[in-house]
């Protein structure tokens, strides 16, 4: 995973892990999501929640890396973390989005 500011996690998060906030309008009052990466590349990433699948209605993500939301980190990605489990994969049609 490169080190730089923008995909490098904070402090206390394992380096595997990204910390993403949405970049739909108003998500940076909501709260940010975790993303592990699947090849050790910061590139190939799955959220740790299906609500880090924030597009197309539940089937693709777009977020700013390294930011965090006024709501801090998604209680269920952190707990996912904590038990060691993986990513989820897309679910399409698993929520309603608002963006496409």
């Amino acid at each position: 995973m490169k080190n730089d500011p923008i995909s490098a996690p904070p402090v206390g998060i394992e380096p595997r892990y990204v910390i993403g906030m949405g970049r739909n309008d108003g998500e940076e009052k909501q709260c940010s999501h975790l993303y592990v990466t699947t090849t050790g590349s910061d590139r190939d990433l799955l959220p740790m929640c299906r609500k880090g699948w924030n597009r197309s209605d539940g089937e693709s993500f777009s977020i700013f890396r390294g930011h965090t939301g006024s709501r801090g980190i998604c209680k269920t990605c952190q707990k996912r973390r904590e038990q060691g489990l993986p990513g989820v994969d897309a679910v399409p049609g698993s929520h309603k989005t608002r963006w496409i």
